[in-house]
């Protein structure tokens, strides 16, 4: 086991050091706790967090349709099923067209009807 007066006369701390992750980008004054390298005060008040853009790798990735410029709504409803080779080829026309891939009149799935007994 270590000593502790040795790390003292050598000015070291026996403990483990918590990784600091600098002051708030907006007001400097608090440690960062929250995403965008804000402070919880900061963080949590719309305006300010409204000015600063997610940091990191899922940064700015947003699902195709959605986001800050949402696609227009495709022309007309996909009458194919969920899961068909039929939607599956409507989803990727759409995609390609820069539609919206989703209609509020598309088809939803419909199970078959069971078998009377």
């Amino acid at each position: 086991m270590s000593n502790p007066v040795f790390y003292a006369a050598a000015g070291e701390s026996p403990h483990r050091e918590k990784r600091s992750r600098g002051l708030c980008r907006h007001c400097g004054v608090k440690p960062v706790n929250r995403p965008r390298r804000l402070c919880w005060g900061c963080y949590y008040t719309p305006e300010i967090k409204a000015l600063y853009k997610p940091l990191g790798t899922h940064a700015g990735r947003r699902d195709i349709g959605r986001g800050e410029h949402p696609r227009p709504l495709p022309a007309d409803p996909c009458p194919h099923q969920p899961g068909t080779a039929g939607k599956i080829a409507e989803l990727i026309r759409r995609a390609e067209a820069g539609e919206g891939l989703w209609h509020p009149g598309d088809a939803v799935f419909t199970p078959p009807p069971e078998p009377a007994a």
